[in-house]
């Protein structure tokens, strides 16, 4: 508790008792005591108010500093003196940041206004680590970086490049592991993908217990579940695995043939490269390893 606080609340009592006394012997008591009374209880309740106010203002934070901008450029003490921050940067990563110039930097080299200490030949918007093609990167630092494209110390460009960047649902499979290496998007709403000659995807099929896994890398190529809408298709599967009729399931054996018929999965989320069936005949999607399936 403050020193004054403690005062505001000794004068308080003293006053208390005052009005007590003065309640309790006001026959015995002259008009000139009365008025002195009076007058000492007015000056120790206007030195009261006087602290108590002073306290509460002291207390009340600005509306500024409750401002997104303050918090954003909140001002920084340093070695006993203050920094303006000039630059808005990323927090999340241990070893690197990128800051609203574009520039990205280890952490060690971040200036106190919270700029990244370049020299004049360091480039910025740097979009290495990132995949041209995807619009994703390997850092998250980088895929902010390359977000900018040249708005420099634009507060709102930066919050939404740092926004997009981070890891979504989209980038998850199975929801305990990434699609791909590149997991750090940029892209606004429309998930752009590789072009087919890239990946150059061949249908196979797999045999009874064989998972596609199994089954790619008898040929040489990999499995990945981004590519199974190639084949979830009922005239697909007929001409593939040579049944006559399709049932939509919810099943990660899907696109299958089992006892006859055809399976189409209802869900691409449902693609399992792993999964397999006593029965289940897999209608499989083999893929080139490249550098972003591998």
């Amino acid at each position: 508790m403050t020193t004054r606080l403690i005062l505001v609340r000794r004068i308080q009592r003293l006053a208390q008792r005052i009005r007590i006394l003065g309640a309790r012997d006001v026959i015995k008591i002259s008009k000139e005591k009365c008025a002195l009374i009076m007058f000492i209880i007015i000056f120790l309740l206007v030195i009261t108010e006087a602290l108590t106010g002073s306290t509460e203002t002291s207390k009340r934070p600005s509306t500024a500093s409750n401002s997104l901008a303050q918090v954003k450029f909140e001002v920084r003490h340093r070695n006993n003196h203050t920094v303006r921050p000039r630059c808005l940067n990323t927090k999340g990563g241990r070893n690197y940041v990128a800051d609203s110039t574009g520039a990205v930097c280890k952490r060690t080299d971040l200036a106190e206004d919270g700029c990244c200490k370049l020299s004049p030949d360091d480039s910025r918007f740097s979009c290495d680590t990132c995949h041209s093609e995807l619009k994703c990167c390997r850092s998250y630092e980088y895929c902010v970086s390359c977000c900018l494209r040249g708005e420099a110390n634009n507060s709102t460009k930066f919050n939404e490049c740092s926004r997009r960047c981070r890891v979504n649902s989209r980038m998850i499979l199975h929801g305990n592991q990434y699609r791909h290496a590149f997991k750090y998007c940029h892209w606004k709403s429309v998930e752009p993908t590789l072009p087919m000659i890239k990946t150059n995807p061949t249908l196979y099929s797999s045999s009874k217990r064989v998972d596609c896994r199994d089954t790619c890398l008898n040929y040489g190529k990999i499995c990945h579940e981004d590519f199974f809408g190639i084949a979830n298709d009922c005239d697909v599967v007929k001409r593939e695995l040579g049944c006559s009729e399709c049932t939509v399931v919810k099943n990660p054996t899907a696109p299958s043939l089992q006892n006859g018929k055809c399976l189409i999965n209802e869900n691409p989320k449902h693609f399992d490269c792993e999964a397999r069936g006593e029965t289940i005949k897999r209608l499989c999607v083999c893929i080139q390893p490249g550098e972003v399936y591998t």
